[in-house]
């Protein structure tokens, strides 16, 4: 019998742990975050779990408030966010023409206010600051104004990353409200004043680990999983889901510990997304020689379980697993030949240089 058929998942304990994290907003550094580490840690020392907390400085940013207007303070009917790391305005805002680039070339706009088509990329962020921009409207695909990371730097920067902080202020607004500024535009010159407030600086972080010790004294080997913990707003997307997952995946395994031969490490990561996954960054750092040795597979969560989902692929597959990752897909739901895709620069996919 295999360990899959040993292993029992108490569908009542998701619902519960998914409860639990659907209600808390978990900011890195906040009073939530403290609220979530606790609920971990009380939940793995119920089931006997090994648990460690590591706490570090983390170079964060939360973006508070933005607002476009008319440059009088008249209001536009415009609703807008502003980013992580993107810089803040001063207090009475920017104001200046507002200039549509179609193919987002700031070559020609620098000290202007810019109107561009996409997210708010890292990369593209990167290009306005680099080309003296004062700030960046970005409209996005849909209805939905997408909360984005716009700095470049993975983790806490160091000394020769500095000139790649962000220094435009930047904001996202909704595909409609983008189409009537462009309407705006095509009638005259329109005067905007933009105004964002983005705290970035030092702040205290929490990380959970649990340790699940495997039977073989022989090897130091183990396997690492992660699910970050944080969250920008209040609600089960990105990534209550994962951190249910995780806590279910220790207690089921701890149960069958006598099987693995290997041990498991599973890690809750803070600063996904206020510090561009500064978590598991700080953990690639600082256990550097030990991942390199001994860690055999990196697995990450983030957001299983979408509703409806009928087509399932290998994201973020290394060669090494693809196999492994298919052939598993495949037993668990008989789908046959799912895509593969090799890991992007995204999802606290921070583990490559450690392999």
């Amino acid at each position: 019998m295999s360990l899959l058929d040993e292993v029992h998942i108490d569908e009542g304990r998701l619902a519960a742990h998914l409860d639990w994290f659907a209600g808390v907003r978990r900011d890195t550094g906040g009073p939530g975050e403290d609220a979530a580490a606790g609920y971990i840690v009380a939940q793995l020392e119920e089931a006997g779990v090994e648990v460690r907390v590591h706490e570090f400085d983390a170079f964060l940013s939360y973006p508070r408030e933005a607002s476009l207007t008319e440059a009088d303070g008249a209001s536009l009917g415009v609703g807008c966010v502003t980013h992580s790391f993107a810089a803040s305005t001063p207090d009475a805002g920017l104001t200046g023409e507002l200039t549509y680039l179609p193919d987002a070339d700031f070559s020609q706009a620098a000290g202007k206010l810019v109107l561009v088509d996409g997210l708010c990329t890292p990369i593209t962020v990167l290009e306005a600051s680099r080309a003296g921009v004062a700030g960046v409207v970005f409209v996005n695909q849909g209805d939905v104004v997408h909360n984005m990371i716009a700095t470049t730097i993975w983790g806490t920067p160091s000394l020769d990353q500095l000139d790649r902080l962000p220094t435009v202020a930047a904001v996202s607004v909704s595909r409609p409200d983008g189409e009537r500024l462009k309407a705006r535009l095509a009638e005259g010159p329109l005067t905007v004043r933009l105004t964002t407030r983005v705290e970035t600086g030092w702040y205290r972080s929490k990380l959970p680990e649990a340790i699940i010790r495997g039977s073989d004294a022989d090897t130091d080997e183990f396997v690492l999983v992660g699910a970050h913990y944080c969250s920008w707003e209040i609600g089960i997307t990105d990534n209550a889901t994962g951190d249910a997952c995780l806590l279910e995946m220790a207690r089921a395994l701890q149960a069958q510990r006598h099987a693995l031969k290997r041990s498991v490490r599973l890690c809750w990561w803070p600063g996904h997304s206020h510090g561009r996954y500064s978590g598991s960054t700080w953990y690639a750092d600082n256990f550097f020689h030990d991942l390199a040795d001994n860690c055999v597979a990196y697995h990450n969560i983030d957001s299983p379980g979408v509703r409806g989902a009928t087509l399932y692929v290998a994201r973020h597959t290394t060669a090494e697993v693809e196999a492994f990752c298919t052939n598993l897909i495949g037993d668990m739901t008989g789908q046959t030949s799912p895509e593969v895709h090799r890991p992007s620069r995204a999802a606290d996919q921070s583990f490559l240089a450690n392999g």
